[in-house]
């Protein structure tokens, strides 16, 4: 006999089955979320815009002269915009995106069209930084 206030061996039992379906919910949640933070492309592109915005700063940095080829292991879209960020896409639709803000430094030209390669070089020559 149940004493008044306690639950019924029925109620304990649904508030497990919740609680099992809730954990599994969450489970999955953050496995989808981990997955995709882990695919390679949103990955990739993540380090890929720091890597070259970093390197955009090296560029800016450098007292002389500077030459460096970069390739991918495929096909991506990188453009630097004015606002002093470096954009990298990939994908089928380019709809993978990592973004990088460098710092600037007005005394240099940026020279940049929207790019679509498999690889890039970036020049600096007389304070003008040209990635092509």
């Amino acid at each position: 006999m149940n004493k008044k206030g306690e639950g019924s061996d029925i109620e304990e039992q649904g508030a497990w089955i919740w609680s099992i379906i809730e954990l599994a919910i969450v489970a999955f949640a953050l496995f989808g979320i981990v997955n995709r933070a882990m695919n390679g492309d949103v990955y990739d592109n993540d380090f890929l815009s720091k890597d070259l915005g970093l390197m955009i700063d090296v560029a800016q940095s450098s007292p002389g002269e500077l030459n460096v080829d970069y390739a991918f292991n495929k096909e991506r879209m990188i453009n630097v915009d004015e606002k002093r960020s470096i954009i990298v896409k990939s994908g089928e639709k380019f709809d993978r995106i990592g973004i990088y803000y460098f710092s600037y430094n007005q005394d240099f030209a940026i020279l940049n069209n929207e790019i679509r390669a498999d690889k890039i070089n970036i020049n600096l020559k007389n304070k003008e930084v040209k990635i092509s």
